[in-house]
């Protein structure tokens, strides 16, 4: 049963930018081992595939712009690496050619790989149910798409449902609700900013004591509901921009894979090292493009509190740091590490005097934990 009901369509927010490539690249894809479906030179319609997994093929990444694929790059055993489009025109939402129920429409049209598994971060599999979602709505970026357009916001919420009997948590900061709680959706508006994703799954749901749930942007659940309510693929999404100083110079709206240092510079904003806009991005700060040194010959670390507080409450902060640099799976897992994910540690990254790329540290044991399952 489809669940398409035509309601009002049409854009919202900024204008689309026109990037020169769109670039899609197989490590935004953890967990999956994808090969490109198309050739160079192939002509795309948006929302065409361009990769999906080996060995399961349901699992596909889609083209966010019309235009010619420019170039495919492969490594070991035909393993793409990634698909370079070079765009025909500026992206904009397609009506939708595919119908069925919520599983069916985020597989078809590339939003399955926005889903992230808690624990391990990777892309679920497709026959899988979680025991609860939560949806990130706590970045700017996000907050102003789910206050723009509430009505897909709330398609999309009540749609993922279907993909779990457990409940959807709308994760905000604090404010009016930015979708009402029906049903299976609630709504989690605890109001501290600094309380990120890792903090709310440690609260709401921890995977240490054996779940597993699904994290997506919120901004994905918005453009469910526009495949749901609206009949369109929308694949560009609001991206904020931050200054140097931490302030936010403003949003920009575009494409998967878009390289943006071109518009920021054309808007005399700072702009990142060039590289593609990546899957789930919402925020782009040109200081964590900043090269992390390795962990070679790593210093000691000093337990200052901005340290000690950089992980979630509850969590024995410095202790889990120790064991992660010394790749101590077990007691990393005791200390709960399994609530976390590499985007959960850039502020220990930054803070802690060591120089150790806590993000590459935590993936390692991650890997270590995953294989003993």
């Amino acid at each position: 049963m489809s669940c398409l009901e035509p309601q009002r369509k049409g854009p919202f927010g900024p204008p689309a930018i026109l990037p020169d490539t769109v670039t899609l690249e197989a490590r935004d894809l953890p967990g999956l081992r994808p090969v490109a479906c198309v050739a160079e030179g192939a002509e795309v319609a948006i929302g065409a595939a361009v990769m999906q997994d080996r060995s399961r093929p349901e699992i596909r990444v889609v083209a966010p712009v019309a235009g010619r694929v420019e170039r495919v790059e492969a490594g070991l055993g035909c393993r793409a690496i990634r698909v370079v489009i070079r765009p025909d025109g500026a992206a904009r939402p397609a009506p939708v050619t595919v119908e069925g129920d919520t599983r069916d429409l985020m597989l078809a049209y590339g939003l399955w790989p926005d889903l992230r598994t808690r624990p391990f971060g990777r892309v679920p599999d497709p026959d899988a149910s979680p025991d609860a979602i939560l949806v990130d709505a706590l970045s700017g970026a996000g907050v102003l798409a789910a206050q723009a357009t509430p009505f897909a916001l709330g398609h999309g919420l009540r749609a993922l449902t279907a993909l779990t009997k457990g409940p959807v948590i709308l994760c905000q900061h604090g404010g009016p609700a930015l979708a009402s709680a029906e049903g299976r959706v609630e709504i989690d508006a605890l109001a501290p900013r600094h309380d990120g994703m890792a903090r709310r799954l440690r609260r709401l749901r921890s995977v240490a004591r054996g779940v597993e749930v699904w994290v997506l942007d919120v901004q994905t659940a918005i453009a469910l509901g526009r495949l749901c309510a609206e009949g369109l693929f929308d694949a560009t999404r609001l991206v904020e921009i931050v200054t140097p100083s931490g302030g936010v110079a403003g949003i920009l709206r575009a494409p998967l894979g878009a390289d943006l240092a071109p518009a920021l510079k054309e808007r005399g904003w700072t702009a990142p090292a060039p590289r593609p806009l990546r899957r789930n991005e919402t925020r782009i700060d040109p200081r964590c493009d900043m090269a992390v040194p390795s962990d070679a010959a790593l210093g000691p670390i000093v337990p200052v509190p901005a340290l000690a507080t950089s992980l979630p409450l509850g969590m024995r902060t410095i202790p889990l740091l120790r064991a992660l640099q010394i790749g101590d799976a077990d007691t990393a897992r005791r200390l709960g590490c399994l609530d976390l994910v590499e985007e959960d540690m850039r502020a220990a990254s930054t803070i802690c005097a060591s120089g150790a790329d806590y993000g590459l540290l935590l993936r390692r044991v991650l890997d270590e934990l995953e294989a003993e399952r």
